[in-house]
């Protein structure tokens, strides 16, 4: 095995900072890791979760008013929990977009300098693992957040069918009971 130079090295990533895909990359993880904040986003979403009525109800004198408006706060909940899943979904299908030409145009155009760096597959990979950590990082970060925010909205989706139930029934006793109209 040959000692690799840094001259290559350096020669290989002055080449690659002027990349105008390599440049689409960073601005890209820039972005995912300046304003469009997931941790932000993961806070706003369990805070919406932790806050809900429904959570509430069992230590409340339960009554069709208090019933329905747990169940539009919840809907109103969901609502928000599926915009941040449909903004968190773009951002991860950008970021394997980026990350994929980028390994092309790494593969493709500076094919010569990767095989000065590393003389085999293992290393070519390692190299290419170095490149796009943040981008992997990001990407993975992204996917824990697009499971918490699954759970929540199923947790909402299943606590609207039992308040929706509830709900009748209480009517149905109250009605019955009382006469009683909501």
């Amino acid at each position: 095995m040959t000692k690799k130079t840094n001259s290559g090295s350096s020669d290989f990533r002055t080449l690659l900072s002027e990349n105008a895909v390599y440049i689409r990359y960073r601005a890209v993880i820039a972005d995912g890791t300046g304003k469009f904040s997931v941790e932000e986003m993961l806070k706003e979403a369990t805070m919406l979760h932790t806050t809900r009525q429904s959570r509430l109800l069992y230590s409340l004198r339960v009554s069709p008013s208090k019933l329905q408006s747990a169940i539009l706060n919840d809907m109103s909940n969901r609502a928000r929990l599926s915009e941040m899943k449909a903004s968190l979904l773009n951002r991860l299908e950008l970021i394997e977009t980026v990350m994929k030409a980028l390994r092309v145009e790494i593969q493709s155009r500076f094919r010569s300098h990767l095989d000065e760096l590393a003389s085999n597959a293992a290393q070519r990979t390692a190299v290419m693992t170095k490149i796009t950590h943040k981008g992997a990082e990001l990407q993975s970060q992204l996917v824990a957040a697009l499971a918490i925010l699954d759970v929540f909205i199923k947790d909402i989706d299943q606590a609207a069918y039992s308040l929706k139930n509830t709900l009748e029934t209480l009517k149905m006793l109250l009605d019955k009971k009382e006469g009683y109209q909501v």
